[in-house]
Formats: C-alpha cells, sequence, structure tokens
C-alpha cells in the first residue's frame, strides 16, 4: 500500500491532500519492495517524499522534464508525450483491462467527483467496445 498524504504542483506548491485525495492504494509487492529500496538509499532527501532532486530537497518539475523525461520519451521514440499521460493510461487501463468500477477508480484517483475519474481520465476508442451480445438487440428488432 502507498499512503498519499501531500502532492506537489507547479502553481500551488506542496499542499496536503484534501478529502479523498488522502487516500491509500494499493501496489503490487515487486513495486513496493522497489520503492522500500529507493526510499533507503537515497541522500539528503525531504523525508517521506518519494521522489526529490538528485541531491536531496525539492524536485523541480520544469529541470526533471528537460533532463529526464525529454529523455525518456526521445528514447522511446514518441512524440507530444507528457507526464501527466502516464495517469490518464492508469486510470483508462484499470477500467479496460482490470475491470475496475467507477467508485474504485475515483477512489483510487483521489478524485471527489466520478465525472472528473470519467470524464477526464479515462479514453477509450469505438475499437476497445466489446461486442455486444445478440440478446442486447433481438427483442428491440422485433425479430
Amino acid at each position: 500500500m502507498l499512503k498519499v498524504e501531500t502532492s506537489m504542483s507547479r502553481k500551488e506548491g506542496v499542499m496536503p491532500a484534501k478529502g479523498e485525495s488522502a487516500r491509500t492504494i494499493p501496489i503490487p509487492e515487486d513495486l513496493a519492495e522497489r520503492l522500500r529500496v529507493h526510499m533507503t538509499g537515497r541522500v539528503a532527501s525531504i523525508e517521506g517524499w518519494l521522489f526529490t532532486a538528485p541531491k536531496g530537497g525539492r524536485l523541480r518539475y520544469d529541470n526533471w522534464r528537460v533532463r529526464r523525461w525529454n529523455r525518456i520519451v526521445g528514447l522511446a521514440g514518441v512524440d507530444d508525450v507528457h507526464a501527466h499521460d502516464l495517469r490518464h493510461t492508469t486510470l483508462t487501463r484499470l477500467f479496460l483491462v482490470d475491470g475496475w468500477t467507477v467508485p474504485q477508480v475515483q477512489a483510487f484517483a483521489g478524485h471527489n467527483d466520478p465525472k472528473v475519474t470519467l470524464g477526464i481520465y479515462t479514453h477509450v476508442a469505438a475499437e476497445q467496445l466489446p461486442e455486444p451480445s445478440c440478446g442486447h438487440f433481438v427483442d428491440t428488432l422485433g425479430v
């Protein structure tokens, strides 16, 4: 489990998580172990923060984006991908691949309103829709 108590925004800075955004979310055990190693092996870090600057202290998004993210995206050979897109992808996969319900994904994301979860963070293409069974249409068509 990963406990989310605070977050950081470029505009608002460090903020305590409010309402449902303060949460404990499930993570796979292998990821939990890698995070334990990561948290104990760092130098001069901000207590409790998962990600910090290389020498400790606050991570500045713009520096990280230029130094790390753009390099990763370039090596992957993809264009116009932003770090926040990973959140969109994760929440969409929880619906489509893992079969989570709206309330489950909403709790995982820390959203107060399910409209945010459904309207902003889920992306389903027509090709991803399951084929309806014949029973859905037989009675309505008078067949």
